[in-house]
């Protein structure tokens, strides 16, 4: 370690790592006694009140760090409000969180510590995702008990120009409070502060002594985690904190200075010379059209051009990556960033005479955004645009999971400003259709005469799905891919063998992906003396309901449109009979949702044919009020009724008793 690292690790270890000291505020008597909730008189639970002080400066020779404590103090109502004291704090990446400290103070007064032993470093897992928490319980919780904490969260070298602030919890909360330190630095003067609030009304309160801006926002309801709501940052209320030099107003001001603004900012990256033109003819030789051209560049820059930002790139490796100036770099050197990659792309589809640029657009899995939202904080991602036949076209340059001119759906149907030192452009992407996201799945089985069901399976995903897979299983091998389809098919049946599974993904990104496997249920079909119930639908077998709350907090919102093609063959057992079998009623709540489902029996083989499908959505984001929830909750629970549509088959000596 050189002196200068070992000097600026003391400095930051000074300023930084020393613990707090517990200062709680005085309890007010009132709140020992308060029964329940000021917001919502049935809440189980209630913050008192929420302090977050956030401070991001350069102090010393140390980098600047972003620093946040929090400190809440809540009341239990309830015995179910008791499991708020089972206190999560997620924490992400080089992030570290530090001095938790706690208490419970019950309604006599008395107080319990919290115990530094209790407190755990754990990775919960869900939804398939992975999160780091620092987890603890608040001793002796109490229905009347209020329980207080605070920590700090360390959030690394880095300067924040923008900070989200979070201003909704899973309870209510009768007061929050942010206290901001504008950002400052020794070397640089950065914009002032300003602020966007999203469904709340913050009060601006006097500066602190020590320069701390304030905001308070009152009375915030709880909110309630709901499957299928909107992006986070569209469902709750928050607030933006941000620092920038665009200081226009007005919707098209404000993007057109922007756009012009990013595109000086690149520019100068993206060399066309003879070299880059004789390149860019040598890949698109036997081209037939611009479609075939923009495919094979893409296809170039994909398998010719390491993209050091990849998470396997090692640390070391990428450390020792030398800087691409400029366009020329990357195509010599041969690798480059995700950035670097992306302005190669736009330079060899220049030098072939394309209108080629960057596009700044948002990504739709956290917000969804509006050009009223005047920040280019919303602008959170990029690719490049070409202008083909007077249409813009989007690519995706380092993601190979995606076909030529299609986006990942968190970039589909969102606004994108495309760049200019002129015109600048603010246009929605394009959007697959529900045709173009489908699931196509084929089960062809036989049923036993004690309902075991045995057969092979197929399923083919194709748009948005396909691409999904591909992200997901880019780094899995066959048996985690297998180990994971187990894994879902045990949340449907309760017994199952499972064998021959296979995958199979080809190289080009256009082409459907797909598994293919053999099953075996057990009592699949219920028996019952000599009549067996068999649900024709293996694909809706094992599902619940798509809505189960009969209420609604949030709107409702479906990531893309989709469609599912089902075919199923059910070989019956001999000597069973369909017993006046009929179809499920179809459902058409267009333009929005068609469903359908046809039966057929041939009978020289005993055959009984299920087909089925589903198309939901069109070309638009898919947005349903909560007013409207008990009509979207009634067509899925009609749908869900139709999958589980039993048959009924009877022993042919019943049938024949019967006449």
């Amino acid at each position: 370690m050189s002196f200068r690292q070992g000097f600026l690790g003391l400095v930051a270890a000074t300023l930084f790592a020393a613990p707090m000291v517990a200062e709680w505020r005085p309890v007010n008597p009132a709140d020992l006694a308060l029964k329940q909730s000021r917001v919502d008189p049935n809440a189980d639970a209630e913050a008192l009140f929420r302090e977050v002080h956030i401070s991001n400066e350069q102090q010393g020779v140390s980098y600047p760090r972003n620093i946040v404590t929090e400190y809440v103090r809540l009341k239990i109502f309830t015995a179910r409000g008791k499991e708020l004291g089972n206190v999560q704090l997620p924490y992400y990446r080089s992030e570290i969180i530090s001095d938790v400290q706690g208490r419970t103070i019950h309604p006599d007064g008395s107080i319990v510590e919290l115990d530094k032993g209790s407190i755990f470093n754990k990775v919960l897992e869900k939804r398939g995702y992975k999160t780091k928490v620092i987890t603890f319980a608040m001793p002796a919780v109490e229905v009347g008990s209020i329980i207080e904490y605070r920590y700090r969260k360390n959030e690394g070298e880095r300067t924040n120009r923008y900070q989200p602030l979070d201003v909704q919890s899973e309870y209510p909360v009768d007061e929050v409070t942010f206290f901001i330190k504008p950002l400052s630095n020794i070397y640089i003067t950065y914009p002032t502060m300003r602020y966007l609030p999203f469904g709340c009304n913050p009060e601006r309160g006097p500066v602190t002594h020590d320069g701390f801006e304030v905001l308070t926002i009152r009375n915030v309801p709880a909110f309630h985690d709901e499957p299928f709501s909107l992006p986070r940052y569209s469902a709750r209320q928050w607030v933006l904190i941000y620092y920038e030099e665009n200081s226009k107003s007005g919707k098209d001001q404000y993007w057109t200075a922007l756009g012009k603004d990013v595109y000086h900012e690149y520019s100068h990256e993206i060399k066309v010379n003879g070299e880059i033109r004789a390149l860019a003819e040598q890949i698109v030789s036997g081209a037939a059209n611009d479609d075939e051209k923009l495919n094979k560049l893409l296809h170039y820059c994909r398998t010719e051009l390491k993209d050091t930002s990849r998470d396997e790139i090692a640390t070391a490796s990428r450390d020792e990556t030398r800087i691409n100036k400029n366009t020329l770099d990357t195509i010599h050197r041969k690798q480059g960033t995700t950035t670097d990659i992306n302005y190669a792309f736009l330079a060899l589809a220049q030098a072939l005479g394309f209108d080629a640029r960057r596009a700044d657009l948002s990504d739709r899995a956290t917000f969804l955004f509006a050009p009223a939202m005047q920040s280019r904080y919303f602008l959170n991602t990029f690719d490049t645009a070409v202008n083909v036949g007077g249409k813009w076209r989007f690519y995706d340059v380092t993601n190979p999971a995606l076909p030529g001119g299609q986006l990942r759906w968190q970039e589909q149907g969102v606004y994108a400003l495309i760049d200019d030192d002129k015109h600048p452009e603010m246009v929605l992407t394009p959007m697959l259709t529900a045709a173009e996201n489908m699931k196509r799945r084929i089960a062809v089985l036989s049923l036993s005469e004690d309902g075991a069901l045995e057969g092979d399976i197929r399923v083919m995903r194709f748009g948005s799905y396909a691409t999904e897979w591909r992200e997901h299983n880019r780094d899995t091998n066959d048996a985690q891919r297998e180990q994971e389809l187990r894994d879902e098919l045990k949340e449907r049946f309760a017994d199952f063998s499972l064998t021959r599974a296979g995958f199979f993904a080809s190289p080009d990104p256009a082409n459907p992906v797909g598994v293919t496997y053999h099953i075996v249920i057990p009592h699949y079909a219920q028996r019952t003396g000599k009549r067996l119930f068999l649900q024709p639908d293996y694909f809706a077998a094992g599902f619940g309901s798509l809505f189960t709350d009969s209420t609604r907090h949030n709107h409702v919102y479906f990531e893309f449109p989709w469609s599912e093609v089902d075919t199923v063959e059910v070989k019956l057992p001999a000597g069973f009979d369909l017993d006046h079998a009929d179809a499920p009623g179809s459902i058409h709540a267009r333009p929005t949702c068609d469903y359908t489902v046809t039966m057929g029996l041939d009978k020289a083989n005993r055959l009984l044919k299920y087909d089925r499908r589903l198309s939901f959505g069109d070309k638009t984001l898919l947005v349903f009020d909560k007013q409207v929830y008990p009509t979207l909750k009634g067509v899925f629970d009609s749908m869900h009724e139709a999958d589980n549509h039993m048959l009924t088959l009877k022993a042919a000596d019943i049938s024949a008793a019967a006449h």
